[in-house]
C-alpha cells in the first residue's frame, strides 16, 4: 500500500444525548476548548473520556459513552445550503465522527 493511496481522517465531534438529541457539533480544536474538556499539562492534549463532565450554553453535561464513526466517504461542508444549528463554529469536511454522548448534570 503505497502512502498516496491512504486516505487521511477528517473528523467532527457529535455531542448528543444517548436517544439522539443533539447537542452540538464540534469540528476543530478551538471548539472543543470551548466545552472544557481536560487539557493535559504535560502537552496540552485535550481529552475525550467517559465521566468526564462539560459544558456548552451553560448547561453542563457528564459523559457517558464514546464512539468512533468511519463513514464510507468524505462530507464537504464548503458547498452546502443553509445553517447548521448545532455548530459551535463553522462546519468543514469531514469522513469520521467521534460520537460523545452524555447526560444532563
Amino acid at each position: 500500500m503505497s502512502e498516496q493511496n491512504l486516505e487521511r481522517l477528517y473528523a467532527r465531534i457529535l455531542v448528543t444525548f444517548e436517544n439522539g438529541s443533539e447537542v452540538c457539533y464540534a469540528y476543530n480544536r478551538e471548539s472543543l476548548e470551548l466545552l472544557g474538556l481536560y487539557k493535559s499539562e504535560y502537552d496540552g492534549s485535550l481529552f475525550i473520556e467517559v465521566g468526564q463532565a462539560i459544558t456548552y450554553n451553560e448547561e453542563r453535561f457528564k459523559i457517558k459513552k464514546v464512539n468512533f464513526k468511519l463513514y464510507k466517504e468524505l462530507y464537504e461542508m464548503g458547498d452546502g445550503y443553509g445553517v447548521n444549528l448545532y455548530g459551535i463554529t463553522e462546519p468543514t469536511d469531514y469522513n469520521c465522527q467521534v460520537g460523545v454522548f452524555v447526560e444532563r448534570v
